[in-house]
Order: structure tokens, then sequence, then C-alpha cells
């Protein structure tokens, strides 16, 4: 494939880290819409694993569990009770997050919206699997494409709660800068921040009318997508639970193996560009690190504190194999999370109320060296529980 003048989001994507209620929206543009200067962004270097993505419909998302049953038959005499089977111990679900447009992309915009804003016949396009790094924050990311687009022929929409920015002293915004066939632009809309990338070009596409998408046609996509957030709640993250690992999991994990460890946390430039770090900044303890041993090989690791729950959905992914990982309480070696196609396995692996994933440089997911690691890395983890 010709990755020529494909952006830094695009070439990195796969390797980037691992409610009821109704909100009223102000009346006018200039009360619902804050925009600013935008700021060019830094493009983000190789940091893994559980990616930036994608919030499609929930149903896949819907976590199962465990509930202990038994059956009474009736007898004349008592009958001793069936010893259960061993179950794990109850995983606390983040249930006090709230995504955006109720978690659905069809609510986010229709088919027929998508179509009718870019001027052709749009597909969704959705990640292999959950991200639940971005989910615990608050986020989503929906994708429509053209037919038959490959990474070119397509809007981007990313929605994250704009509290999650405050520490920045605000969310980062932009009217639309529109360069090279992409077009990019963000914008709060009262509590939600919103993102958008088209990348494309009117004239690639032989056989399709499509709109040509200058900032005029950004500004009007997000007076849609204002117009459609209007029956949901506004997002926000969940909460630390007790259970969940602490903040800081890479200077923990450092000095527990052999590998150096280092933080690949995004800086605040990164955002606009590269909304699926966004989730960083959710105070959750969600990080993304680089370990590195003395033969070169790379460990890719997001810890994800409070994302057990979400394993049982990724491990019904396509072309998953389950694992031994000791420590763990789960583990399974599935395609990356890549938009596009996968060109990577990765590691999942749950311990209690958390979930951490691994990718390997060298040689094959199977051969040990990551579930090695992986083991080293819960027992550290493990260990500041107490």
């Amino acid at each position: 494939m010709n990755d020529e003048g494909l952006t830094a989001h695009e070439r990195s994507r796969m390797r980037d880290l691992v409610t009821t209620g109704t909100k009223r929206m102000r009346v006018t543009r200039a009360r619902r819409m804050q925009f600013g200067a935008g700021a060019a962004a830094v493009a983000l270097v190789a940091v893994v694993v559980a990616g930036v993505v994608l919030g499609t419909t929930r149903g896949s998302d819907q976590i199962a569990t465990p509930v202990e049953t038994s059956t009474v038959t009736p007898s004349p005499s008592p009958t001793p009770p069936s010893t259960p089977s061993p179950t794990l111990a109850p995983i606390a679900e983040p249930a006090d997050a709230v995504l955006p447009f109720g978690g659905s992309c069809a609510n986010m915009l229709s088919l027929e919206q998508a179509s009718g804003w870019l001027g052709a016949d749009v597909r969704p396009v959705a990640a292999p699997w959950i991200s639940p790094e971005v989910e615990m924050a608050g986020g989503m990311t929906c994708t429509w494409a053209v037919p038959d687009a490959y990474m070119w022929g397509y809007v981007e929409v990313t929605a994250y709660p704009a509290s999650l920015f405050d520490a920045l002293g605000g969310a980062p915004v932009d009217p639309g800068q529109c360069a090279d066939a992409r077009c990019r632009a963000a914008a709060v809309d009262d509590e939600m921040w919103l993102a958008v990338t088209w990348v494309g070009d009117a004239d690639d596409f032989s056989g399709l009318s499509l709109r040509e998408i200058r900032p005029a046609e950004l500004d009007a996509l997000f007076r849609l997508l204002s117009d459609q957030a209007v029956a949901f709640a506004p997002p926000r993250p969940a909460e630390r639970a007790a259970g969940w690992w602490p903040a800081a999991g890479c200077d923990v994990l450092q000095g527990a193996t052999e590998e150096a460890v280092e933080s690949g946390s995004a800086t605040a430039s990164d955002y606009l560009v590269n909304p699926g770090r966004a989730y960083e900044l959710a105070g959750l303890g969600d990080e993304s690190c680089v370990a590195t041993d003395d033969s070169g090989a790379t460990v890719w690791v997001g810890i994800a504190p409070g994302g057990g729950p979400f394993f049982d959905s990724i491990a019904t992914a396509a072309m998953v194999e389950r694992v031994e990982v000791p420590g763990s309480d789960g583990a399974v070696i599935v395609p990356d999370n890549y938009l596009w196609e996968a060109s990577g396995m990765v590691l999942v692996v749950r311990s209690g109320d958390n979930l951490v994933t691994l990718a390997y440089s060298h040689g094959e997911m199977r051969d040990g060296a990551p579930q090695r690691y992986a083991t080293d890395a819960l027992t550290a983890l493990n260990a500041t529980l107490g």
C-alpha cells in the first residue's frame, strides 16, 4: 500500500494505546459552540496497544456478570444443596461512565445524515473490539467511509467530556483547517468536546459526486452533531473504585522486570490531531508504557485500571486464541484494534477489576516472552493493592 501523504495519526493508529437524561442546548450558535484559534499538533510517536478507537453501537460491550443460580426439585425429603462451581470474584462495573450520544454511532449520525453531509452513500467502519480506557473516560469515536474506502475517503468524529481538558485550561478548539485533502476541526458543545477529521478528495472517487469539504462544511457538521446531542445526557468519565490499580502504573513497572520502562504519555498539543489519547486526561490511571530489553526487543504495555469488565467482550472478537498467563484471571491473543486492518497481535490479560494489554516486537506472541512479562507486570501492579 502506498502510504504517501498519510499523517502520523493514520500511520501510528494501530500503535496508539493501550443514562438517561436530556441536556438542554444553548439556543444560539454563538452560545452553543465555542471555537478558538487552532494549534498545530505534534504527531504521536509509537505507543501501542489499546488503540484509538471507536465508539460503535454498543451491542457487543454488554458484559455479562456471572450469576449463581440453583434449581430445587420438589422432594418429600430435603435435598442437599449442590456445590456451586468456582467463580471469579465480582468485578466492579464502571457503570457511572456516560458515553456521548448514548454510546451509539447511529445516534451520533444516521447513515442518511452522514451520506447527506458528504454527498455520497457511506458505510460505518468499526474497530474489531472495544477500547476500555476510552469508554471509561466517557469517550467514543465513530467513522463513516465511502464504499471500498481504505484509509481514505472517510469522516471520523470523536467525542469526549469537555471536563477531561480542564487540567489543560480548556479543550483544544479549531474552526477548521484543510490541507493536502485533509480537514480537521474541534469544538466544545456545552459539556462535550467534538473533533472531526475528513480524509479524502472529491476527485479521487470515480462515479461519486462527493461534496468538496472545507471549513464551512465542517461547521455545518458540528451544527448537525449538536442538534443530535440534545436528546442524550452529557458524557462523563467513570470514577475510580476500590480494587483498581493506582495511577502511575508505568512507574510501578519500572524495576519490576529486567526491561527498562518509559511512559508514553501524550502532551496537550497531541489531542487535536490524535484525540484518541484524551482518555489519559480522565484521571483513571490509564497509561501506555514502552519496555525495552538488552536484545532490543520492545514490549508495548497498555494499563487500564477498572478495565476488567471489558475482557469478556474482547474475548469474543474474531480470531481470538485463549492462552495461559500465570497470575491472571484470563488471557487472550487477539488481532490489534487498528481500524482498517489487523497488522499485529495483542495479548489482553485480566486481573480482577483491571486489564493490561501487551504487544511484542520480536517473535511470536505465543513464544512465552509476552506472557512472562505480563505475569511480572501483574505481580508488580497487584502488589500496590495491598
